[in-house]
């Protein structure tokens, strides 16, 4: 029977039900996180032998590091590994994250150990003469030097330094070079010695007052010597040969007289022949004047 009884045909009921479809599609983003920008490396530095360094300066994010070559490092994808190299190296960084590629590199120079501490070749020198001591080193990274004593040196830290003893006494020096974690010591003897050396005066007042009575020399050093002493006509006044004792500077001369009797005032001429203990000769030539 039909439900409605105004159609003049009678359909199934099931016949007006009517079927949709509905299609649903979506997208799903993931977050990959923070980027902190390019690639960093930190900066091209020195390191001892057997020292570590951090070679990044990366702030952590979602990307990804790829550090080479592996070689000392202790990680190769973090971004900032600590490297232990044993040579000089460059180490290259890529970070990327997604279709972000940067670039940056680093190098690591490893300090070379140097030569061992030099303090130079023994040294003679005379009571106020300078003289340099140690060796002129290049080798000037991560290294210092200590001289020990500092007593008359013109420096106590510098590889190389200049020595101006001004007494008779010898002095014996160390020089420590500290490289890194290694140390080296070396020492060297400068002697002060009693040098060649004379003093002559250009006046002399022979009045027996018991002050400056006397032409006199004063010698260090020489191990004999002759004089002579003319007048402005060039006659002989005086003249000797004299060795010297060791435990005598001073030598007399002249006492301003010829044949016991007192010469005249004026300028008088003397020559004199110094002998070293080299025997090579040494002449003075120059004039006294007298005085009364």
């Amino acid at each position: 029977q039909c439900s409605n009884p105004l159609l003049s045909t009678c359909l199934n009921d099931y016949s007006f039900y009517i079927e949709s479809y509905y299609y649903i599609d979506d997208l799903s983003l993931y977050d990959r996180g923070y980027y902190s920008g390019s690639a960093r490396c930190a900066r091209d530095t020195f390191i001892c032998p057997g020292a570590s360094v951090i070679i990044g300066a990366n702030i952590p994010d979602s990307a990804s590091y790829y550090w080479s070559p592996p070689t000392a490092l202790s990680c190769t994808n973090c971004p900032n590994p600590v490297a232990t190299p044993t040579t000089t190296t460059t180490y290259y960084l890529q970070k990327q994250l997604c279709s972000f590629t940067t670039y940056d590199a680093i190098t690591i120079n490893v300090a070379s150990y140097p030569s061992p501490a030099n303090a130079g070749e023994d040294k003679k020198i005379c009571p106020q003469e300078i003289t340099t001591i140690g060796i002129s080193d290049t080798a000037a990274i991560f290294t210092t030097y200590a001289w020990s004593p500092t007593d008359y040196l013109s420096c106590s830290f510098c590889p190389q330094t200049e020595v101006n003893i001004n007494t008779k006494d010898s002095v014996w020096y160390v020089l420590t070079k500290t490289f890194c974690d290694s140390i080296s010591t070396d020492t060297v003897l400068v002697i002060s010695e009693s040098c060649p050396s004379y003093t002559i005066p250009n006046v002399f007042t022979p009045n027996e007052d018991g002050v400056n009575d006397n032409f006199s020399i004063q010698i260090e050093a020489y191990q004999s010597f002759s004089y002579a002493i003319f007048d402005r006509w060039g006659l002989l006044m005086k003249q000797g040969d004299i060795k010297i004792n060791r435990d005598t500077t001073k030598y007399i001369l002249w006492d301003g007289k010829v044949n016991n009797k007192p010469a005249t005032d004026g300028v008088y001429y003397y020559v004199i022949e110094l002998i070293n203990s080299k025997k090579e000769i040494e002449t003075i030539k120059g004039h006294i004047e007298l005085l009364r």
